[in-house]
């Protein structure tokens, strides 16, 4: 006989197993322990679909990737330059990061403004052309979860730098350095790489040789960014936002 029963006897001896009614406390457990088990399941249903829904992403994101992958750029970028491209154009402080994006697609939307973030998109849209816009954006988070997942920030930093285009045919931040002030980028000033980053947002507009009043305001505004992330020190900044623009060259209309 069960512990919590109690035997009764009716008639000629006949003995049964009697339980108690159940009491109000008895009830409000037997509640919680029915509320627990569909809690159970409910949280073991949403895993599952959850599980479900990240390998189907993954699976899609596969597909969308292009036949041949990128090859990060192995040429360096000077120091000052790199956190230069960081802070400016990433709005990134000390030293580049990159975050791996997973699962795909939805931590854009999560990460996809962090500076971490927003450099693995940075370098995949000098990558494909433009079809149909949501075909064409798709490839692109496809391709900038690649990147993040497999290259390192000093790959995709180098390799952001040397797509920078700097009006004509002027393309990477070596050409840029020689276009602009005769010189090989990793001999730049302060002052000269503020202005060849602040060029690279808007060539023709911000032309320091054809628009050299642009170009000054824009290269003040590289140079705040670089102050406020103590690329620079105070001196070095009101040193280089005297300096003339002194790039060489005439205005190509």
């Amino acid at each position: 006989m069960p512990p919590h029963a109690r035997a009764v006897t009716i008639g000629r001896g006949h003995r049964f197993a009697a339980y108690p009614r159940c009491s109000a406390t008895c009830r409000g457990e037997q509640g919680q322990a029915v509320l627990k088990k569909i809690i159970r399941r409910l949280v073991s249903g949403v895993a599952i679909v959850a599980v479900s829904a990240v390998a189907g992403l993954e699976v899609w994101y596969r597909t969308l990737l292009p036949p041949i992958l990128p090859v990060a750029s192995k040429r360096a970028v000077p120091e000052l330059l790199k956190r230069t491209l960081w802070a400016y154009d990433f709005r990134g402080a000390g030293q580049p990061q990159i975050r791996p994006l997973f699962p795909f697609l939805v931590s854009i939307f999560v990460w996809g403004q962090e500076a971490p973030a927003s450099l693995a998109t940075g370098v995949a849209r000098f990558y494909g052309k433009p079809e149909r816009q949501l075909h064409y954006t798709l490839h692109q988070v496809a391709l900038a979860t690649w990147i993040s997942r497999n290259w390192s920030a000093e790959d995709a930093i180098n390799t952001y730098a040397s797509h920078l285009w700097l009006g004509s045919e002027v393309v990477g931040a070596e050409a840029g350095a020689d276009s602009l002030f005769g010189k090989v980028v990793s001999d730049l000033t302060i002052g000269e790489t503020a202005l060849l980053v602040a060029t690279a947002r808007s060539p023709r507009a911000l032309s320091p040789l054809c628009h050299p009043e642009r170009a000054r305001d824009a290269r003040r505004d590289v140079l705040e960014r670089m102050l406020a992330v103590r690329v620079i020190s105070d001196t070095e900044f009101a040193a280089a936002a005297a300096t003339p623009l002194a790039v060489r060259g005439t205005c190509q209309p």
